[in-house]
């Protein structure tokens, strides 16, 4: 159904809600374990992504489908200012912060494929991983590691994730960020699944 009210024009990618939400934005707060309705929609910007980008330089390029990954090194993948609008809310969060929030690393996984930033900070200055350690959202957080996010980032309080799990008294997110800190990419931090894992290991 989402997929014939896009090709329809029916629905505008582009348009947000009360909340300040894109469609894609939308869908991602809702943090389905289905990928069929993001990846839909992401399917869809790129496409307009690359419609516009095809539109604008092709007079300065022969062939622009050979070329596509120069082209994406020039123009990131959401660079454009509707498609930014498209993945960013009145709040300056993007999907990442969304899963984080909600606890999808199936989502963090997926949008990091995509091309999604990991470290956008958001007005409250906040990037996903200060989020996902307020909450304890341990799941959500390894995704973020996994998928190479800067643990050392700080908040607009000029707080590092750890700092602000430290302050919540998450334990367990607290060792997380210590194991990825001390000893980033080895087996250990390979070995962490769950929660309750985690749990043994901290």
């Amino acid at each position: 159904m989402l997929q014939i009210l896009i090709d329809c024009g029916q629905l505008d990618l582009f348009e947000r809600n009360a909340a300040g939400q894109s469609p894609l934005l939308f869908a991602a707060r809702l943090a389905h374990p289905d990928l069929e309705c993001v990846s839909i929609l992401v399917k869809a910007i790129d496409d307009v992504r690359k419609r516009r980008h095809d539109d604008v330089l092709s007079e300065h390029f022969d062939d622009v489908e050979a070329n596509r990954r120069e082209l994406l090194k020039v123009l990131p993948l959401f660079n454009e200012a509707d498609a930014k609008y498209a993945l960013t809310d009145a709040f300056g969060r993007n999907v990442m912060h969304y899963a984080a929030l909600y606890n999808a690393p199936h989502l963090i996984n997926y949008f990091t494929s995509c091309g999604a930033n990991v470290n956008l900070i958001d007005i409250n200055g906040d990037a996903p991983i200060h989020l996902a350690a307020r909450d304890a959202n341990v799941e959500a957080l390894v995704a973020l590691i996994r998928n190479n996010c800067d643990i050392n980032i700080r908040d607009g309080s000029d707080r590092t994730a750890y700092e602000v799990a430290d302050s919540q008294g998450h334990t367990v997110v607290c060792g997380v960020l210590l194991i990825a800190k001390n000893a980033p990419g080895t087996d250990l931090m390979d070995r962490i699944k769950d929660f309750s894992a985690m749990s043994e290991v901290v």
